[in-house]
């Protein structure tokens, strides 16, 4: 899979070629004059940001300001078939969200299947494969998806200073660890007991 850079480099460069494409179907011709020179990006368009791939690898998602565009208009979401010829289409909310479970930004197994996300502050497992989520959490906490056990048959999560497991195949929640750190006051303390031992023991 390409890396980010490089898929920012190949829709710098094709997206024009597709912008032009379309002035070409436009009946109005383009007279490359001074004029049209100065508009700058509203003549070729806005390099595409926010670069990434779906999780099936189908498509390219990223942020476009097309050629035509006003310069002072934000961009607006699009994406492009992963495939030679493809034309950049914008996207629907349901596709935006639909995206949302596929970005990269959990842990996955190590087959790929699966993928644990954070997503407004609940757990969902997406099969990464058709995209399907399913909820593991709905609390008021946020949760933090931090990895897989080796057999892929837990998820790790951390909420606020506690670690958590969480069994995939019937929802077992169980606390691993508690990671409060102590306060000023009580290292303080605990130094000040180990002093006086000390001074008892000598």
């Amino acid at each position: 899979m390409a890396s980010r850079s490089s898929l920012s480099l190949i829709l710098a460069v094709v997206l024009p070629v597709a912008s032009s494409a379309a002035q070409q179907r436009d009946t109005t011709k383009f007279h490359l004059d001074l004029a049209s020179i100065m508009r700058g990006e509203e003549t070729v368009g806005r390099a595409p940001a926010g670069v990434q791939w779906s999780g099936d690898s189908k498509w390219i998602y990223f942020q476009w300001a097309p050629a035509g565009t006003d310069w002072r208009a934000a961009t607006t979401p699009y994406r492009v078939r992963a495939e030679a010829g493809a034309l950049p289409e914008k996207t629907t909310t349901a596709q935006r969200d639909s995206m949302a479970a596929l970005t990269p930004t959990g842990p996955s197994t190590k087959d790929g299947k699966w993928r644990v996300l954070s997503l407004q502050g609940d757990l969902w497992l997406v099969e990464m494969a058709t995209g399907q989520r399913r909820r593991l959490t709905n609390t008021v906490q946020a949760e933090q998806a931090l990895g897989w056990s080796a057999d892929n048959s837990q998820i790790f999560y951390r909420v606020t200073d506690g670690i958590f497991s969480l069994r995939v195949g019937d929802g077992y929640v169980e606390q691993l660890a508690d990671i409060r750190l102590a306060t000023a006051g009580t290292a303080a303390d605990v130094a000040a007991a180990g002093r006086g031992n000390a001074a008892a023991a000598g």
